[in-house]
């Protein structure tokens, strides 16, 4: 089991950019779609250049924004990417925020009604973190929660 980070180099090769200074810029610019295709995209086809991993692999999380979520193009951008690349749906977590999940409730669900058809799981991230509502909670049909 393994998690899917991403970081971004800085100015020079020893500094390291976390996501919370380069996500609220990418959101600011309405870039966090992108950010969350180029991930799948590059995760996926590295999944497919080395399948000693891809069949090693249990399970990889997959961080989500929330405002990748209510992109109507997403859903279909990462069926097209499970196919292109040959991935086993049951091999991928996606992890969904509180917060964001609860602000796009519908395209959330929908996401995800989707992907657990297929086999794919979902965490919800960052639990207690948001709105810390279990009634939330017991609405989004996910497979783990993380609390933070």
């Amino acid at each position: 089991h393994y998690e899917i980070l991403l970081r971004m180099q800085g100015d020079d090769e020893t500094q390291i950019v976390t996501p919370d200074v380069f996500l609220t810029a990418a959101e600011h610019y309405n870039l966090t779609a992108q950010i969350d295709r180029w991930v799948v995209e590059h995760y996926f086809r590295w999944l497919a250049d080395n399948p000693q991993h891809k069949d090693n692999l249990v399970r990889a999380n997959i961080n989500l924004s929330g405002h990748s979520l209510g992109d109507k193009e997403l859903r279909l951008f990462v069926l097209n990417a499970f196919e292109k690349y040959g991935i086993p749906y049951n091999k991928i977590c996606f992890e969904i925020t509180e917060s964001m999940a609860i602000i796009k409730m519908d395209e959330t669900l929908q996401f995800i009604k989707t992907f657990h058809q297929l086999g794919c799981t979902f965490a919800l991230d960052d639990f207690g973190s948001g709105f810390s509502s279990y009634g939330y909670l017991k609405s989004l049909p996910v497979n783990y929660v993380k609390i933070d």
